[in-house]
Formats: C-alpha cells, sequence, structure tokens
C-alpha cells in the first residue's frame, strides 16, 4: 500500500506523545512536516522528530500539493476552522476531540465531509483500545444479554497545562468536553447507539470558575437502559479512576481492567479473554490502532469508526447536558 502522506497541525502533549512518534515510526505513513503557530515550540519539535518542513500558518500549510491528510490536534477553538478549510481542498482529516465548539459547528463539519467527499474523523481512541474492542464484539454477540444498567467515571488530570483549556469562549467547557464526552461516545458505541430519551447533569466549579472541574451526568435510553457518568480534574486521587462497568440480563463486564462474568448454569463464571497485548501498553497501542484506522478508510478498505456524524450527535448530548445544569432539570430529548 503507497504511503499516507500527511501533516500535524499542532505540537502540543499529544501530538508529542503518541501522533509524533507513531507517524514517525509507522511505514505506512510519509510525514510531511508540522504546523505549529509558536515558533519557539515549533522548531524544538521539528528538531526533536528530524522533520524539516515546517509551518507557522495553517492556511499555508495546507497548501502543499503533497498533503493527502493532516492530524489536528489544536485547541478546540480552532478545530472548525483548520478542519473546514483543509476539507475544502480536498485533504482528508483526523481531529482530535471534541471535533468542534458545539454541536452547530460539527454539524457543518459533517457537511461539509460529504460535499468535498472527503474523510473526517474525529480522534476518539479509546475506541481502539484491545481490551474495550474485546467488550463491544461480547456484547455484539448477546454475550451479555441485555444491558440495563452502566456506570462510568473517569477521574483525572486535565489533558492539557495550556490556559486555553480552562477558557469556555476556547474550549467549549471544561472536564465535561474533555474527559466526560468520552465516557458519552465509550458507552453509546458499546450499546450500538441507542436513541436517548432523557438526561440530566450537574456541573460543578470546586477550583475553576469559567468552566466546570467536575460533573455528573445521568441519561436514559429508548431501550430502558440507565446511563450514569461522572468525571473530575479536582477529585483528590493518587492516579487516574478509569472505569465502565455495564450489567447485563445473561452476564456483567467491567473496564481497566477487562473482567467479564456470564451466568453459566446458574451461577457467574468468569470468562474474560487474555488479551494478545499487554495492559500497560493498552493506552498508547490504541492510537496506532486508530491511525491505521484512519488509512484504511482513506484508502477505501473500510468505513470509517468515530465519524464527525457521530461527533455531532455526540455533541448534542453535551449540550443537552450544559442546560440540564444551567437550568436545573431533566431534559426530555425523546418524547
Amino acid at each position: 500500500m503507497q504511503k499516507l502522506r500527511i501533516g500535524l497541525i499542532g505540537t502540543g502533549s499529544i501530538a508529542q506523545t503518541a501522533h509524533l512518534p507513531l507517524l514517525s515510526s509507522m511505514q505506512e505513513f510519509e510525514l510531511i512536516g508540522v504546523c505549529e503557530k509558536e515558533k519557539g515550540t515549533l522548531r524544538s519539535v521539528a528538531q526533536k522528530f528530524d522533520l524539516e518542513i515546517m509551518s507557522t500558518d495553517y492556511i499555508d500549510f495546507l497548501k502543499r500539493d503533497d498533503l493527502e491528510a493532516v492530524i489536528v490536534a489544536t485547541p478546540t477553538d480552532t478545530h472548525f476552522a483548520i478542519a473546514k478549510e483543509a476539507m475544502r481542498r480536498g485533504i482528508h482529516v483526523l481531529v482530535e476531540k471534541p471535533l468542534a465548539l458545539n454541536h452547530k459547528e460539527t454539524a457543518e463539519l459533517t457537511r461539509l465531509s460529504k460535499k468535498c467527499e472527503v474523510v473526517c474523523m474525529v480522534g476518539m481512541n479509546h475506541r481502539f483500545r484491545q481490551d474495550i474492542t474485546v467488550l463491544k464484539t461480547m456484547i455484539q454477540h448477546g454475550e451479555l444479554g441485555k444491558i440495563f444498567i452502566v456506570e462510568s467515571g473517569w477521574m483525572n488530570y486535565q489533558s492539557s497545562t495550556k490556559n486555553w483549556i480552562r477558557k469556555k469562549d476556547r474550549a467549549g467547557g471544561g472536564v465535561f468536553l474533555d474527559l466526560g464526552i468520552v465516557m458519552i461516545d465509550l458507552i453509546l458505541w458499546l450499546l450500538d447507539f441507542p436513541e436517548v430519551r432523557t438526561l440530566s447533569a450537574n456541573m460543578y466549579h470546586n477550583t475553576t470558575k469559567n468552566v466546570e472541574d467536575s460533573a455528573s451526568c445521568f441519561f436514559r435510553t429508548t431501550e430502558n437502559t440507565s446511563v450514569q457518568l461522572n468525571v473530575s480534574w479536582s477529585a483528590a486521587i493518587e492516579k487516574q479512576l478509569y472505569h465502565i462497568n455495564l450489567y447485563g440480563t445473561e452476564g456483567s463486564a467491567s473496564i481497566n481492567p477487562l473482567v467479564i462474568q456470564k451466568y453459566i448454569a446458574g451461577s457467574p463464571v468468569n470468562v474474560t479473554p487474555v488479551l494478545p497485548e499487554p495492559t500497560s501498553s493498552i493506552f498508547k497501542r490504541s492510537y496506532e490502532h486508530e491511525l491505521r484506522h484512519f488509512l484504511g478508510t482513506i484508502r477505501g478498505i473500510h468505513a470509517a469508526i468515530s465519524t464527525a456524524a457521530e461527533a455531532s450527535h455526540r455533541m448534542s448530548l453535551v449540550d443537552a447536558a450544559y442546560k440540564s445544569s444551567l437550568k436545573n432539570r431533566e431534559i426530555v430529548l425523546v418524547s
């Protein structure tokens, strides 16, 4: 397969710890160059990864004739403009989550992706964790029966140390957009995208003013599944807490670590499969699997996972959660 000629826009922590090391080492990609508006950071990154092509202006960078695709790993408020410019030029995009600031912007990018006939994929790397893909397969095969309760949570430090992540006009929101949207995405994907009937949420500002640093959300699907999720940047924890627990009529499962219990002859039995990948590498390898999927989608090998259309739907739920917290009431989405 011909190498995908790809560029990177934005050189923050995830770019330097995941995207750049992988793009520099994976044989399927030809890293054309990087774009970063901060000149000092750009020079440092280019030197570290031995890159010759550098730019501080994404418009100029996207004018290159040799670019087939770009990864957008910039602050959230820039995602819409960069992705829009790239797609108009026929360039495929992989945008780090969230796709844009709000539902309106995500909906426009969805329409533009179809119009320009280019891939617009959203960086939801947790879908590509091997433990989660194994769980997804077991759910699809009905191993847990009908799932009726889901509990989830992610308590961690904020994804970026930069000031923009705590400014609503730049980040779109706080921890709910940073961590909560990942949990919503995973749960809906694992359950095969059921409709959400009602949703209620609380946002907390324990250590922040402009955006929430903690959030709790509860929603019910039209299939009568109850989902609870809690996220926080400010919880007093020694290390991150990340979990998803699913309870079904035929069994139960949890993530981190993966444990699957199934009723056999009336008693719960541990049927957890052995994963080929060691637990310590699951998160890092998820980015590698995600990049290979992005390539396969562009080459027409398979349909995209984590599309702009799915991101637009997720953002409508995020908007409803913020509305619920502001109005202090439950939001009815499907009557």
